[in-house]
Order: C-alpha cells, then sequence, then structure tokens
C-alpha cells in the first residue's frame, strides 16, 4: 500500500509525530476556516493540544515501563537464572560428567539479555529525565518520538525476548501465552 500511496502522490505519515505538524499545513487550515468548521487560532490550540498530549501519554507509558522493570522484571529474570545455576550445581555434584548444557545456555542468556535491559531501562529513564522542557511543542513531541519512544522500543524488544526464556511461575505479568490461550 505504501508503493500504491506514493504512485498517486498520496503523502505517508507513518506516525503521530510526522502527523501532527500536517494538522495546521496552510491548505489544512484554509479548508477547515473556508468551511467554518474551526478558525484558525482554535486550529492552532487544538494542534498545541495534540501535541501536549502525545508527550505526555508517551512519558505515562515510559515512567510505567521503568516501573515495570525496576520493580519486577529484572528482579523475576534474576531470581530465576539464580534458579538454573543452582540447577547446574545440583546436577554437577550428583552426575560430575554432566555438561548442564539446557541450563547453562538458558542461565547465559538470560544473564546477558538482563544486562542489556538493565542499560536500556537507564537510558530511557535518562530520557525521561532530560527531556526538554520550554522547548517548541514540536521539538518536545519529535525528542519523545525520536528518543523516548525509540529507547521504549529498545526495552520492550529485550523484554520480550526475556519472558520467552523465563520461565512462567516466574514472570510478573501475564505472559502472551497466558492472554491468548486462558480465555
Amino acid at each position: 500500500w505504501m508503493a500504491e500511496a506514493e504512485r498517486r502522490g498520496l503523502v505517508n505519515l507513518p506516525n503521530t509525530a510526522a502527523a501532527l505538524p500536517a494538522y495546521i499545513l496552510p491548505k489544512n487550515v484554509a479548508l477547515m476556516t473556508k468551511h467554518g468548521v474551526y478558525t484558525t487560532s482554535e486550529m492552532m490550540a487544538r494542534h498545541e493540544i495534540h501535541m501536549e498530549k502525545y508527550c505526555k501519554l508517551i512519558s505515562i507509558e515510559a515512567a510505567t515501563l521503568v516501573d515495570m522493570v525496576q520493580h519486577s522484571i529484572l528482579h523475576a529474570a534474576s531470581r530465576y537464572e539464580g534458579v538454573l545455576c543452582q540447577t547446574i550445581l545440583q546436577k554437577k555434584q550428583a552426575l560430575p560428567n554432566a555438561d548442564c548444557r539446557v541450563e547453562t545456555a538458558l542461565a547465559e542468556s538470560i544473564l546477558s539479555l538482563n544486562e542489556t535491559l538493565l542499560d536500556d531501562t537507564v537510558a530511557l529513564k535518562t530520557a525521561l529525565e532530560t527531556a526538554p522542557v520550554g522547548a517548541s511543542g514540536e521539538e518536545e513531541m519529535r525528542y519523545y518520538h525520536d528518543v523516548v519512544a525509540a529507547d521504549m522500543d529498545a526495552v520492550r524488544d529485550t523484554v520480550d525476548r526475556l519472558e520467552t526464556l523465563t520461565a512462567g511461575k516466574y514472570w510478573p505479568y501475564p505472559t502472551f501465552y497466558d492472554l491468548l490461550f486462558s480465555v
């Protein structure tokens, strides 16, 4: 559809941060004022409100994600990693020749992902704390889209990968499987 839209000369605005500035393009303002839907000042006010709402929602979602990771997910993954390490030690004690490949691979993967998650979460928290204050609405909106939302995507990607490796009884939230098949 994107190729077809381009062929037809249609604009592709793939996200809110790209779409909101189009709201106040002169041709759009002229259309709305011509038909008495809004005045120019009403359109500008609505535009400011939409940008502010966008930034506020991204901020709330990011802060919630940071809280979930810091208070639940990092701990849950570490706890499961500890259980795996205990299992390795117990197996080695009972069966000195056992290589414990499954447990070792899982523990190493979880360790690596948990470290990545910590780094990504710190980056997200820093992005929230250093969000521009007093910038224009569009500058602030671009920051929340380009920096904060991008950092959120990195955290979510790591959390999704951790969820698939962590045993369900250790995971602090309903898993995708639970959500899909527990109805």
